[in-house]
């Protein structure tokens, strides 16, 4: 045990220590960029990208940059690009199946390869699903470039708003979007958990309100314990989730879908967690504040600008390594499509970004200040960076805050086997080699609670498990020479 306990505190200490500064380079919109290294004097620079809406962006452990993506089409193509360090295109990163709409693209490391990077991509023109691709950074003398193009994970319509966190472990990745049924009102997520071993089977979740639209968006709280989802046809819903178990809870809706109300582009929730911004368009666009607290939390929506100017202007909300949350807004001269824009359309509206300085804060005191961060002459459109919370460590208590803990019995160990998972009502355990060997059988719920003990031997047995409700539990097996944890689903 004491063994074990070692292990697993000394890969936090590397998980954190490798997790710093990721999130630290922005590039995002027509060749914009933001250096956050030192976050009290963020620095614009210029990038090499090109995108409307979909972009992402990773740094190593030191904030130094290492690639992003982006896309530079309006329609449902393969026009995904990767850029390197330097700036330019990878060798062969083009071609990504995506369409340039909102946080269609997500950058993963790969659990387990400090060389390699997954990047989930989508598009929701087409009913072409998820696809990803994978970046192998030992290549092009560490410049990176691909390994993998677009593998597909589902081939179902998705809607917009691909958003991801890392396991309560510390390591892996929960991947998750909402589903699309072309018009029938669902209220269907896709989770996935990437791990060393690869990419689970999609976890199918049936939670909050019901919408109908393609196009929303999904973001995480910074600390992963909640789950923003908004729709472009008004709904807004905040989740409790569980790093753990990956299972969405206690949903809060904000506002119900209303297509006839303005169109949402937007949603962030505060660094606290108390208080929801979302951008919002129509011939006026508007920022809102909604505070979580109140009762009803309808009424608690404060206007916190308003922008008159421009036609459908407001743009991604996203907080930023500086704590602060920043919104992009087009320039729309109601003559020319804004993308790309003329050599001629520079302005302040497209060359800044709006800070909300203190997004804690409730009301005016948020203090937000609209086109007020200089991009040093490049232009911003609809997107910022779709970027997770890379810093995120274990969840020290948690059933699952070590490896150690979390670590699923390997399906070919060679010593026991577990089935069927999902199961119904009964399991089977299936030892290679039977024995009078005494083992202790725990199961516990996603909250860390015991529902089942047996003492019995190493021997072939069904265990029936009929009574547990629907969810996510893990079995523990031990004796005096080993110790198993498996994940179940009871569905």
């Amino acid at each position: 045990m004491k063994k074990i306990l070692y292990i697993s505190i000394g890969f936090l200490w590397a998980a954190f220590s490798q997790a710093q500064n990721r999130n630290s380079i922005w590039c995002f919109g027509d060749s914009a960029g933001i250096d956050f290294r030192d976050p009290e004097n963020p620095v614009p620079f210029t990038s090499g990208i090109r995108a409307r809406s979909d972009c992402a962006s990773i740094a190593d452990e030191n904030g130094n940059l290492l690639f992003y993506v982006g896309s530079d089409t309006t329609v449902s193509t393969s026009h995904g690009f990767v850029y390197n360090r330097n700036h330019q295109q990878m060798p062969f990163g083009w071609g990504l199946v995506t369409a340039n709409w909102n946080h269609e693209m997500i950058i993963l490391p790969m659990p387990g390869n400090s060389d390699k990077y997954y990047i989930f991509h989508t598009s929701i023109t087409q009913i072409i699903g998820i696809y990803y691709t994978i970046i192998d950074m030992a290549l092009d003398n560490g410049n990176g470039d691909l390994e993998v193009l677009n593998q597909n994970l589902t081939i179902e319509s998705v809607t917009d708003g691909v958003a991801a966190v890392k396991h309560a472990n510390g390591r892996d990745w929960w991947l998750i979007y909402a589903m699309n049924h072309n018009g029938i009102p669902t209220n269907e997520f896709y989770l996935y958990l990437i791990s060393p071993e690869g990419i689970s089977d999609p976890y199918i979740i049936h939670a909050g309100g019901t919408f109908v639209t393609n196009s929303g968006d999904l973001s995480f709280s910074n600390n992963g314990e909640n789950l923003l989802f908004t729709s472009i046809t008004g709904l807004i819903e905040v989740f409790d989730f569980d790093r753990c178990t990956g299972i969405l809870s206690n949903p809060v809706i904000v506002e119900p879908e209303n297509p006839s109300t303005q169109i949402i582009a937007s949603g962030v929730l505060s660094l606290d967690q108390n208080l929801v911004y979302i951008s919002s368009n129509g011939i006026i666009s508007y920022l809102y504040q909604y505070d979580l607290r109140a009762n009803p939390i309808s009424a608690s929506r404060d206007t916190i600008a308003v922008f008159p100017e421009i036609l459908w202007c407001s743009g991604m909300l996203r907080l930023a390594p500086d704590n602060k949350i920043y919104l992009s807004n087009i320039y729309d001269n109601g003559i020319n499509y804004f993308f790309p824009y003329a050599d001629s359309m520079y302005n302040p509206y497209n060359m800044n970004l709006g800070v909300i300085n203190d997004p804690d804060s409730v009301g005016v005191a948020c203090n937000f200040q609209p086109y007020s961060f200089y991009l040093g002459g490049n232009r911003t459109y609809f997107g910022l960076p779709n970027n997770p919370n890379y810093e995120l460590g274990a969840v020290q208590g948690s059933v699952c805050d070590s490896l150690i803990s979390v670590r699923e019995l390997d399906e070919n160990n060679g010593i026991l086997a577990i089935y069927p998972n999902p199961f119904y009502g009964r399991i089977r355990l299936d030892p290679a080699k039977e024995s009078s060997e005494k083992i202790m059988i725990g199961i516990e719920n996603d909250t860390g609670q015991e529902v089942f003990s047996r003492q019995t031997t190493f021997t072939k047995q069904q265990i029936d498990l009929s009574f547990l409700p629907k969810g996510i539990y893990f079995l523990r097996i031990t004796s005096d020479r080993f110790s198993f944890v498996k994940r179940l689903i009871r569905i």
